[in-house]
């Protein structure tokens, strides 16, 4: 059974204020943060289906990396940033021809980034909020002679809203928004500030520099999350502009939970009490009764993840054979 935020409040409340708890949901969150991080958990792992133009795709806010990937309906061998560097390699994508051997369906690790999105002329931006307590943005990049340079932004414009007829009847419309006056070529940086109050997620749009009508979203950000970072892939073979199709798998960083209709990650409040039990047996320096409930808590995951997986179910080896599923392998003779 899955949990939402209310449920968990209304059902740890009690444990939260015996173990000397003010604030449950910031308790909630740290217990799932910590679990998160234990192992790669089946549970938090998602299938993600959309369409991208090539060569480069975004995943969004929450998820740390890919686990699989289907490009266009093939699989694709995923790559980590090494395999650009590698002698004799094939370099960067697309601007070299790959050496022969190399699969033409390579998926390429490219780091962190702090958009989602990167224009390639340079831009300003124009700032838009949720209803609600909006964090403050700070934006470091370089603008286009190099120079460092940022920008902070706390005053949002209103997310617009039209009628049945097209015309504008709240907020601000995207084409009519007024851009900051720091100009970007790049950013590398982004923070959030006021976060424990903030309730409404905040994005932007990036203005190009050289003709104002051309408006592209740029990047949302989850209003808990004080230094956000996505991560960003490549596909090899891939033209600029190309439309491709992705089924990916991904997993999963967990966002904080804000509204009592958010939904845990894990099926079970168990877990998440220990770890709140652990926290606080740690602040009282009580460190063995504190990897008992860690421990309790990994046992329990461990457990409802052998329950997940014992089905009746065919076994398929991805064999290497002409015409097999793992024919793709062949193509990467060269590595």
């Amino acid at each position: 059974m899955q949990y939402t935020l209310g449920m968990a409040k209304r059902a740890l409340a009690d444990a939260n204020s015996a173990f000397g708890g003010s604030d449950l949901v910031q308790a909630v969150n740290k217990a799932v943060d910590a679990l998160a991080g234990m192992r790669p958990w089946q549970c938090l792992r998602r299938t993600l289906r959309f369409f991208s133009t090539g060569p480069v795709f975004t995943l969004p806010q929450g998820h740390v990396g890919l686990v699989r990937a289907c490009v266009n309906g093939s699989p694709a061998t995923m790559r980590g940033q090494d395999f650009r560097f590698m002698q004799s390699g094939p370099g960067e994508f697309p601007s070299r021809r790959l050496p022969s051997g190399f699969a033409p369906a390579n998926v390429v690790d490219l780091g962190w980034s702090p958009v989602m999105f990167v224009p390639a002329t340079p831009f300003s931006v124009v700032a838009y909020a949720d209803a609600g307590v909006a964090p403050s943005v700070v934006l470091r990049g370089v603008d286009p002679t190099g120079r460092e340079t940022r920008l902070s932004v706390s005053t949002f414009n209103a997310w617009p809203v039209y009628d049945e007829t097209g015309a504008l009847t709240e907020g601000v419309d995207v084409a009519a928004a007024t851009p900051s006056a720091t100009t970007f070529a790049d950013v590398f940086e982004a923070s959030l500030s006021g976060t424990d109050e903030a309730t409404a997620a905040v994005a932007f749009y990036a203005v190009d520099a050289r003709d104002a009508t051309r408006r592209i979203p740029l990047v949302q950000y989850h209003p808990k999350v004080p230094a956000p970072r996505f991560r960003r892939y490549e596909i090899q073979g891939v033209r600029p502009g190309q439309p491709v199709e992705l089924l990916v798998e991904s997993q999963l960083e967990p966002l904080p939970l804000v509204n009592d209709s958010d939904v845990l990650p894990f099926d079970g409040l168990e877990p998440v009490e220990w770890m709140i039990r652990s926290d606080w047996a740690m602040k009282s320096a009580e460190a063995s009764q504190a990897e008992k409930y860690r421990t309790a808590a990994m046992q329990w995951l461990q457990a409802r993840e052998t329950r997940d997986e014992t089905r009746q179910t065919q076994f398929v080896v991805n064999s290497v054979f002409a015409g097999s599923p793992g024919e793709i392998s062949m193509e990467s003779v060269n590595i």
